[in-house]
């Protein structure tokens, strides 16, 4: 009787901790929510976010929002929501109140890529921008004035734009085209400080300092990478990588031994941790530290570590993988 009761005890206390366990993982998910203009809202998680649409993954597949038709978004979490409040206040030029947002996202995550690139951007251009252009403007009104005429415009946009091509490709060595989403490089000069940042034709442009492209136009992207106030310029790098996939007989086989690269889950995705030298994913070019956003069109941000495993030695001799690649970029004088 004792021995049943025991047992029975031990059953409870199991079913105790199941519950407890599922309730913090299953029942308290949380989801982004887009609140629509016409009193709709709409529940996901955001896939990519577009200077003019969302892309949410729901639980009926992925659906396209354009922006004219959001009232409101809200991430699912606070970090992202003080990202995306510390982006606003730059655009409004609101600067301390965007460090404030910052930082209070790095109290959140200490480990925050974007926060800590918004606040390095923040330190390095925009104060001291802020300041000259200021300046400039003033010493300019003053010129003009005394020889009595006024400010006028500085040419088209599309003159502004081809300028803005022209010191790209004298300074950087690369030129950008657009594709309707994220900017891509269409052409890259050898011995240039985009080709020495691994940056190669075909390259998508996804963030420049942790701030994705696109929220941006053309015009904007190109001057935010010829901001003058200093020489590094961090950027976040989009590639299509094809590679072999060894076969193997062995049905426990890993990432390790059919496409020679280890695998871990990360607080940025499936990330690359280690590249074999001599590989297939070494010979297409894969680095360690890439992160991997989809496999033959699939994306891994759902996968588990086991399901990824399972994707890649199934695959047909070859695969396609998306990757995300952080670099930088050096200017020379």
């Amino acid at each position: 009787m004792n021995n049943m009761r025991y047992a029975g005890l031990k059953i409870a206390v199991f079913a105790a901790i199941f519950f407890l366990v599922f309730g913090l993982f299953c029942g308290s998910s949380r989801a982004d929510t887009l609140a629509m203009k016409d009193g709709r809202e709409i529940k996901g998680v955001v896939v990519e976010d577009y200077k003019d649409r969302v892309i949410l993954s729901t639980v009926d597949g992925e659906v396209t929002v354009m922006k004219p038709d959001i009232k409101e978004l809200s991430f699912d979490d606070d970090e992202s929501n003080l990202i995306k409040l510390a982006e606003q206040a730059v655009d409004r030029r609101r600067y301390l109140k965007a460090v404030d947002y910052y930082g209070w996202a790095l109290k959140l995550n200490p480990d925050s890529r974007l926060a800590k690139d918004g606040l390095i951007f923040l330190q390095l251009h925009l104060y001291g921008k802020e300041k000259a252009a200021v300046e400039d403007g003033l010493k300019r009104r003053s010129d003009i004035e005394s020889l009595g005429g006024s400010i006028s415009s500085s040419g088209s946009e599309a003159e502004e734009l081809e300028k803005s091509g022209r010191e790209l490709a004298r300074r950087l060595g690369m030129a950008l085209e657009a594709d309707g989403n994220m900017p891509y490089v269409n052409a890259v000069r050898r011995d240039s400080p985009a080709y020495d940042a691994g940056i190669r034709r075909s390259d998508q442009l996804v963030a420049i300092w942790g701030r994705l492209t696109g929220y941006m136009s053309l015009k904007e992207v190109m001057d935010r990478l010829l901001e003058a106030s200093s020489s590094e310029i961090r950027c976040t790098i989009g590639r299509d990588i094809d590679t072999d996939v060894i076969r193997s007989q062995n049905p426990l086989a890993g990432p390790d031994d059919v496409i020679g690269a280890s695998l871990g889950i990360g607080l940025d995705g499936l990330t690359v941790t280690k590249v074999k030298s001599g590989g297939p994913a070494s010979s297409a070019g894969i680095e360690a530290g890439d992160i991997i956003v989809s496999i033959d069109s699939n994306s891994t941000r759902y996968m588990s570590l086991k399901k990824v495993i399972e994707t890649i030695r199934k695959s047909e001799g070859r695969i396609k993988l998306a990757i995300r690649r952080n670099t930088v970029i050096w200017k020379r004088d």
